[in-house]
This record gives structure tokens, sequence and C-alpha cells, in this order.
């Protein structure tokens, strides 16, 4: 925690105990709920509520229970994390009639004998005894059979013995035959045709079509590409806006071209929307420092100091690392540099693909977003959105050299 004040038990009415909460105690959830609808909607009841107590004098503690809900509802969405956190946890064996299953059984882990469900045993007897009452039926079908063929046939060889022959006719002389008629032979008159008159061959020679003329084709003009915008010229905000309408954007300041949050206070978001594009930035962190960038304002990547998390014994969850799609993709490397160092930050979106370079390395390659993040303007999915830089409760993020290219549809 950030101070010694529980905001644990005294906002969510979690009992003192040695370490944190886990998870479903966070959130209130029951070890087996897995409804997603109801996990989310739980994790905002309690977002909002710890959100109102900012001002309070404890909002250091308000950032600290804000970011584990966030990566509480993360993981019970994602089925890996989840079992990997409940086996990390021993929560396998508190599961009563669980319904989640064991990666290291093939089943549940509620049986007699490990990697089995309840009554799988009496179901085993179950299907031998069917199998042997198919066969009996099999080999009853088999002696019916045998049975019938041969009477089949000796039934039809009486049959044919009892039938009569038919007598012979008593007239056995061949019958005379017609005397034949004398064939007429058929003579046909030619008619009587003139002398042959030799008539002169003349060689017609076709008359050659007409020659269409051949247009030539016609060049289409290459389609032009979308220019490269940059989001800080002039050293400006002219290019951005609080979220909200009549939100002061005073807490953010341009100096040089360089970005920088210098007191608490809302949220920075372009006024332009995009669907498809290419982004740039430069970021950099103080020690203890997080925000965020999300993409149309609906995808997180994350942006965290992650090394003093690592110190304090207590390391960030893999989607919550410093350039992850927060609770759905891990990075595949840390290159994060650490506090105090600028770090390059390139994204390409397109529909719902995203891929995320860090420092000249891909972390995040071709990945299908899944669905919008905690802090996600709306929900709107189908729809243009701005890009948004988060402002938590920690000050001293900086940022330069944010510059977007829209990308045209196919």
């Amino acid at each position: 925690m950030a101070d010694d004040f529980d905001g644990y038990r005294k906002w969510l009415g979690i009992p003192g105990k040695k370490g944190l909460p886990s998870h479903y105690e966070l959130l209130g959830l029951s070890l087996d709920e897995d409804d997603p609808d109801v996990i989310r909607a739980t994790a905002e009841q309690r977002r909002r509520f710890v959100e109102s107590k900012r001002g309070d004098g404890h909002d250091g503690v308000v950032t600290e229970i804000l970011y584990r809900i966030g990566e509480a509802q993360a993981t019970l969405l994602n089925a890996q994390l989840r079992r990997d956190y409940d086996r990390r946890m021993n929560l396998f064996d508190k599961r009563h009639k669980s319904r989640q299953v064991d990666p290291n059984g093939t089943r549940s882990t509620v049986s007699s004998q490990p990697g089995r469900t309840v009554g799988e045993e009496s179901g085993i007897v179950m299907t031998a005894i069917k199998v042997m009452a198919v066969v009996c039926v099999g080999f009853g079908v088999m002696a019916w059979f045998s049975f019938q063929l041969p009477a089949n046939k000796s039934s039809k060889e009486a049959t044919a013995a009892q039938v009569p022959l038919q007598p012979a006719s008593a007239d056995n002389s061949p019958k005379e035959k017609p005397p034949e008629e004398p064939k007429k032979e058929l003579v046909v008159e030619r008619p009587q045709t003139a002398p042959p008159v030799e008539v002169a061959q003349v060689a017609i020679q076709p008359k050659p079509a007409p020659k269409k003329p051949i247009k030539p084709a016609e060049e289409k003009e290459p389609k032009a590409e979308a220019e490269e915008v940059l989001l800080l010229a002039d050293d400006s905000l002219d290019a951005w806006q609080a979220p909200k309408k009549g939100e002061d954007t005073s807490n953010w300041k341009v100096t040089d071209g360089v970005l920088t949050r210098i007191a608490k206070g809302p949220s920075l978001r372009t006024k332009q929307t995009y669907r498809d594009f290419e982004l740039h930035l430069e970021f950099k962190l103080r020690s203890k420092c997080g925000s965020g960038v999300l993409l149309r304002g609906r995808y997180e990547v994350q942006l965290l100091d992650s090394d003093w998390r690592t110190r304090t014994g207590a390391p960030a969850p893999a989607m919550s690392r410093c350039g992850a799609i927060y609770g759905q993709a891990a990075p595949s490397k840390d290159v994060y540099k650490g506090p105090n160092k600028w770090n390059t930050l390139d994204i390409k979106l397109v529909d719902d693909v995203v891929t995320v370079r860090m420092n000249e390395t891909v972390i995040i390659d071709n990945f299908t977003i899944q669905a919008t993040s905690p802090a996600a303007l709306d929900q709107n999915e189908s729809d243009p959105g701005p890009i948004l830089l988060q402002s938590p409760e920690e000050v001293g993020q900086e940022f330069r050299n944010i510059r977007i290219k829209p990308i045209e549809p196919s």
C-alpha cells in the first residue's frame, strides 16, 4: 500500500490480513464465477467507488487499489492467466464442485483419482456393459440369419418341384412358309439435264474490315498516400483537448517539442479521430510512474516503469508490463530502457489487428484485439476514435515526436 491506511478494509470491507487480498476477494466474486459480464460489472462498480475517494488524503491508496482492480479484472477474464493464478494461489483445492479445469490433470480435481470427475469410474463400468450388450445382440442377429437362409433355400426347391411341366405341342412338323414374291427392280428415270455451261472463275477478294482505332490505355493516377501529421507542431496543444468538454488541460505543457504532464488533472486526447493508422512517439517515465496510449480511445498500450515493481518484490503481471496490450497480450520481450530514459514506440493498427514495436524491437506482432480496455472512452468499436494519453496519479510523464499517418482503406 502507498501509506498505512487500509483502504481494502475501510472502503471495500475486506478483512485485514497478512498480504494483499486475492483477485476474487478484491472484486467480491465467488471462486467459480466465470461470467465475463458479471466480472466486468463488479470491477467497474469497485473502480467507481474507489475513485470517489480521491481527494480524501489517501490518493496513493486510491491509485494502488485501482491498479489492482484492473489487474484482477484482466486476470479473471483471461482463461490461461486465471488458471495460472489459481494454481499459484492454491485455489484449486478450495473450489467445491469446481467448474475450472486443473491443467495438471485431464479432468476436474474433484474426484477419487487425479484427473477424473466424480462418477467417472461408474461411467466406465456402464460403458463396458453397453459394449457387451451390443456384441450379444450382434451374435443373435447372425444366428437368426444363419437359420433362415437354409430354410428359405429348401422351401424354394420344394416349390420348384411342384410346378408341372407344360407338354410339348403334338404338331411338331415345321410350318410351310408362303412362297416369296419376286423382287421388282425399281427403275428411276433421270431427267434430261442441259449441257454444262463453262463459267469463268473469278477470284473474289474479301473486303477488309475497317480497322478500329486502338485507344491508348488510360493511365490511372496512383492513389495518394495519406500524409503524416505531427501532433505537437509549433509547441502548442491546438491538436489536443481533454476527454470531457470543459475540462482544463493546464496540467499538460509543451516546451521545445516535449509534452510534459506537470500536475494532476485530466488525460489528453486528440481532437481528430482515426480508424487505421501508424503512430510514432517517444516517451520517458519517472520512477514509479505509469501511463498508457489508448488507440481509438479504446485499446490501451501500457506504459509503466516496471522496474520499481520488480524491486518491491511484486512484479507487474505479464499483460500489464510496459508495451503490453493491457489485459490481453504480453510483450514478447522486455526492451523498456528504464526510468528517466527516452524510449521509442511505433504502433500499427488496422481493423482490430495491432503490431507494437518498442525501441526498434517488435514486442506485439499482429495481435487481434479481443475487447476494449477498462479505461476506454466508449464501446463504439466500429467507429474511428482519438489517440489518448493517460493521466494517472503520478506526475512526470514526457512525450515527444508524436506523429500519425492514417492508412487509407484499400
